[in-house]
């Protein structure tokens, strides 16, 4: 005959529930956002972002705080002219694996042989970078146009809590120039 142990592993498993993170402990993420335009069209503004997680054991892989916060301004001079650009610090937070999770992700890559400003480290249980960008550019104008580009992300900016970061540890320049002919 079949025993109670046989009995026990032949019993089919019922399969366990989905279990939604949010809902495993507290999670609290608010955004705060604040923007003035000035009659110039110019344009000034701030951002904060927090993310806050109560995790239980099983999903101490995601970092339990994450903080975001910046500027970004557009400024138009004489109508033809602008300045513009941002600047934003980041914050995470979490246990070893989280943050050593982090570190390794193609976003990041602490981990990559040819990385010299940066260093591995999977005891770290923090992680803090900033990035900005400066625009100048000329928008108006009957003949010309022009826009010069520079921006940065340091290897610690980390945005993927609130937000889309693809590649952090960067740094960009761009230039564009227009010649304009309106008349046939």
């Amino acid at each position: 005959g079949v025993t109670s142990e046989r009995r026990r592993i032949a019993a089919p498993q019922r399969p366990r529930p989905f279990r939604d993170p949010c809902r495993e402990g507290q999670h609290f993420g608010p955004v705060a956002r604040a923007s003035r335009e000035f009659g110039t069209q110019s344009r000034l503004g701030f951002m904060l972002t927090s993310t806050n997680r109560n995790l239980s054991d099983d999903l101490r892989f995601l970092p339990s705080n994450a903080y975001t916060g910046g500027a970004d301004f557009d400024w138009r001079l004489g109508g033809k002219y602008s300045v513009s650009g941002y600047w934003a610090g980041s914050r995470v937070q979490g246990t070893a694996d989280a943050i050593a999770g982090i570190q390794r992700s193609t976003v990041h890559s602490f981990q990559r042989p040819d990385a010299d400003t940066v260093r591995y480290d999977p005891t770290a249980t923090s992680l803090g970078g900033h990035a900005g960008a400066l625009s100048v550019g000329k928008i108006a104008g009957k003949t010309s146009r022009f826009n010069a580009n520079v921006a940065y992300k340091s290897p610690g900016f980390d945005i993927n809590d609130l937000g889309y970061l693809e590649r952090a540890d960067e740094i960009s320049q761009s230039n564009w120039f227009q010649l304009r002919s309106d008349t046939p």
